[in-house]
C-alpha cells in the first residue's frame, strides 16, 4: 500500500530543493531537477509499458482459443508468455524506484541510486525481452502460411515486409538501448561515489 502511495502521489518538490541546499555541497538544482523529471518518466513509461502488455496479454489469450493449427498454437503460447512477462518486469524492475526522497542530499541520492540500478536492470531485461522477440519473427511466419497454405503471392510479400520491419526495428531498439545502459552504469558510478563522499562528511 505505501509503495502504490509512493507511485501516485507526487512531492512537493521546491520544498525538497530548498531542504537539500541546505545539505552538504552536492549540485542540489541539477539534482532537483532531474529527481522531477524521473519522477514522471517512471510513470508515463510504466503505464504505456502496461497498457501494451496487456493488450498483448488479452490479444494472445483470443488467438490462443480460436487457434486451429499447432503452428498458431505455439505462436500464440510464445506470445502470452512474452506479455505475461512484460507485465511481471514492468512492475519487478521498477520496485524500490518508486520512493520519495528525504530531506537531505543523501536520501536523494540513495534514491537516484535505486532508480539508475532499475535502469540498467529495465534494459537488461528488454534484452531478454527482445531475444525472445526475434525468435517469435519465424513463428509468425510459420503460423501465416499454416493457417493459409495458399495465401496468395502479393500477400505474402506484404508479410515479409512486415516481419522484415519488425526485425530492423528490433534491431535499432535494442542497439538505442546500449549507450542509454552505458549512460546508466556511468551515472551509477558516479551516484556511488557522491554517496560514499556524503557518508564520510556525515561521519567526520
Amino acid at each position: 500500500m505505501d509503495n502504490n502511495q509512493d507511485m501516485l502521489e507526487a512531492p512537493n518538490w521546491d520544498n525538497l530543493q530548498q531542504l537539500w541546499q541546505d545539505s552538504p555541497p552536492v549540485d542540489m538544482d541539477r539534482m532537483a531537477k532531474k529527481a522531477r523529471f524521473v519522477w514522471w518518466r517512471m510513470r508515463v513509461n510504466f503505464v504505456i509499458e502496461l497498457l501494451m502488455c496487456s493488450v498483448g496479454f488479452v490479444v494472445t489469450l483470443y488467438l490462443l482459443y480460436r487457434a486451429t493449427t499447432l503452428a498458431t498454437y505455439i505462436f500464440a503460447f510464445s506470445a502470452w508468455l512474452l506479455s505475461s512477462g512484460g507485465i511481471y518486469a514492468a512492475f519487478r524492475i521498477r520496485r524500490g524506484a518508486w520512493g520519495h526522497p528525504g530531506d537531505t542530499a543523501q536520501s536523494l541520492v540513495v534514491l537516484q541510486i535505486r532508480r539508475a540500478k532499475s535502469a540498467i536492470l529495465y534494459v537488461k531485461a528488454n534484452y531478454w525481452l527482445g531475444l525472445v522477440s526475434f525468435a517469435m519473427l519465424p513463428l509468425a511466419w510459420w503460423t501465416i502460411v499454416d493457417e493459409d497454405p495458399n495465401i496468395a503471392a502479393d500477400e505474402l510479400l506484404r508479410v515479409k515486409y512486415t516481419i522484415g520491419a519488425a526485425l530492423i526495428a528490433l534491431i535499432v531498439v535494442m542497439v538505442a538501448l546500449w549507450p542509454y545502459m552505458k549512460k546508466k552504469q556511468s551515472e551509477l558510478e558516479e551516484l556511488q561515489d557522491i554517496a560514499k563522499q556524503l557518508e564520510e562528511e556525515d561521519a567526520g
